[in-house]
């Protein structure tokens, strides 16, 4: 139909649409155009924030090694969302500084509050792993079993091996070698393999394993 319009009935066509639609026309374009600029700015900060974190990280580290005021610096970093991804790698290294000093409750105590503040399923079973650790140090064997059931596939290995350290000593030597050996079936490592075997080979009474009888036969 627009074909057969004269040129005077098509600008007056069009000057209909803008007196009815121009408005928002108009405001659409300025709601697009804030939204890029919006997002650009967003990502901008959001970077500008990741690089501050970091930043503030590699300070830490730093003051860590002249021992200066870390509480400060972890306080600091928490303040903001990207420096607060950060808070649980300081509290490991707060935690290991801890064990260093043998100041195992202070340790367990850095390490709680890192799973707490930590927002990966990775860093938590690694998390989970240490506080076992250090639970087993401080001779709450029950609660380390606990700790290690929240660990992942990720970490079998080490788990397996460190429930047959807790039965060991507590004394369960069936449970610790069928816990080492299941230990020996998540590894290629020779060194892996030796270590566990040496362990079973100490091990009060009979423990023959299937090592053992493959090569007695």
């Amino acid at each position: 139909m627009a074909d057969f319009l004269t040129e005077e009935e098509q600008a007056a066509r069009l000057q209909k649409l803008w007196r009815d639609y121009g408005l928002i026309v108009v405001l659409a374009l300025l709601v697009g155009i804030g939204a890029v600029v919006g997002w650009n700015y967003f990502q901008k900060s959001q970077l500008q924030a990741k690089e501050d974190a970091a930043y503030e990280f590699q300070m830490f580290l730093i003051e860590r090694g002249l021992e200066g005021d870390l509480d400060a610096f972890v306080e600091e970093m928490a303040k903001t969302r990207a420096g607060a991804r950060y808070v649980p790698m300081t509290l490991l290294y707060r935690a290991k500084d801890a064990v260093e000093a043998a100041e195992y409750e202070s340790a367990l105590a850095f390490l709680e509050d890192a799973l707490v503040k930590s927002k990966d399923k990775i860093l938590d079973d690694l998390i989970n792993v240490r506080i076992a650790r250090i639970q087993m140090q401080l001779q709450q064997d029950d609660a380390a079993l606990v700790t290690l059931a929240k660990v992942g596939e990720d970490y079998k290995f080490i788990v397996l091996e460190l429930t047959g350290d807790i039965y060991r000593a507590k004394e369960n030597y069936a449970e610790a070698v069928s816990a080492y050996e299941q230990a020996m079936e998540q590894t290629t490592s020779g060194i892996d393999r030796e270590r566990l075997q040496l362990k079973i080979t100490l091990m009060p009474g009979e423990t023959t394993t299937n090592d053992q009888t493959n090569t007695s036969s």
